[in-house]
């Protein structure tokens, strides 16, 4: 019997984290000095093999393993080597994984011999000073000698890169043209204001809406028809001719007495979005985001937050929202959709510590959104 969720969609994808270690101590995901799960607690590489083959026989087609790092995880390569079975059978189309690259020149040819054919890896910057500030514990070497095995070994790469507010944000254009020059595809990935993990992530948070615009005045995009499991959209950079897509982080910590399981995934061009499953008394992602989410994200004044309705899908204003968080820097504007009696619906989000601010950027969001609709009902009559 398929995995169905509730609006009748068939789940055809999977990703299992095999781990919460990790060799790096990136600044935007973890603290430097981790407490990580007693390793009695993880599931055992059998227990992971039972668990997936338990989701391939409900109608999962492609499976991801992550982390943590994954590669860090002792005997991964007998999972690889088991789960390879479900391929050769043809039960499962792809199996894959996102990785940090620095165990990856040791793995890859082993990799690509258990019918891995492509690999996500994380890779922010090409200046091995800041790849050092950013992963504390990184070597920016051993991951680019992890890619060039990998390639060598005939793995696809997609690299994913974390857009971070005065770290990177100057080297996005020429990450692109690396990592297209090389025949690899590239996910710009936003890093969410929120979690505690010893760093203050509305100093490192750069709305990828204000990437794309700043992009846009130097590459021209053409939306492709690919799609994968999540609601993202992907895009050929026709300067490069290589495609790229965006993401978001997700969160890592949650609100004392609730449980929440927060995936932020881009719908492109640049906002984010957000698919949440809540329990134990937090009704709505708002709440979250006014009732703990900001009163914590920093010391001083206290973050102001309003929400507008769309009445139109995130794809008609996403081109608007990037231009106008363009206009105005100090404030946060952000987007998720819902469903409503009509179908897709969209909410944006105006956050901001400056009353003045706020109002000023909600207006142009209103009216935007006044122009759209109506644009949008012209096309329809």
């Amino acid at each position: 019997m398929a995995l169905i969720d509730k609006f009748g969609r068939q789940i055809t994808d999977l990703r299992v984290s095999v781990t919460d270690r990790c060799d790096f101590r990136c600044v935007y995901c973890m603290a430097e000095d981790m407490h990580f799960l007693p390793k009695a607690d993880l599931l055992t590489l059998e227990e992971l093999d039972r668990l997936c083959s338990a989701f391939i026989a409900r109608g999962v087609r492609k499976l991801r393993l992550t982390g943590g790092e994954p590669l860090v995880r002792r005997g991964i390569m007998t999972l690889f080597a088991s789960l390879s079975r479900h391929l050769e059978s043809g039960h499962l189309d792809e199996l894959t994984l996102t990785t940090n690259g620095s165990q990856l020149a040791k793995y890859a040819r082993e990799l690509k011999e258990h019918g891995v054919h492509r690999v996500n890896v994380s890779l922010d910057t090409l200046d091995a000073e800041k790849f050092r500030a950013i992963t504390r514990w990184g070597s920016l070497p051993d991951v680019l000698a992890g890619i060039d095995a990998a390639q060598a070994a005939g793995l696809k790469i997609k690299i994913n890169a974390v857009a971070l507010k005065g770290v990177n944000e100057d080297e996005i254009p020429a990450l692109i043209e690396w990592a297209h020059g090389r025949g690899m595809d590239l996910t710009l990935i936003e890093v969410m204001p929120l979690g505690e993990i010893g760093e203050g992530r509305l100093d490192q948070y750069l709305p990828l809406s204000l990437v794309r615009a700043r992009l846009s005045e130097r590459y021209s995009f053409e939306d492709l028809d690919y799609r994968t499991g999540g609601p993202a959209r992907y895009v050929r950079v026709a300067e490069t001719g290589g495609v790229m897509n965006e993401a978001r982080m997700r969160m890592t910590r949650v609100p004392a007495g609730a449980e929440l399981i927060l995936n932020k995934v881009s719908a492109a061009p640049g906002f984010w979005i957000g698919n949440v499953i809540v329990m134990a008394g937090v009704p709505h992602i708002m709440q979250v985001m006014l009732d703990y989410v900001a009163p914590k994200l920093k010391t001083g004044a206290k973050m102001l937050s309003d929400s507008v309705r769309a009445d139109c899908r995130e794809g008609d204003i996403g081109t608007e929202l990037g231009e106008i968080a363009k206009k105005h820097p100090d404030v946060i504007i952000g987007s998720y959709p819902f469903m409503d009696e009509r179908g897709g619906n969209t909410n944006v989000v105006v956050r901001s510590r400056d009353q003045q601010k706020l109002v000023a950027a909600k207006t142009a969001v209103e009216a935007m959104l006044k122009r759209v609709r109506a644009e949008l009902a012209a096309g329809q009559a």
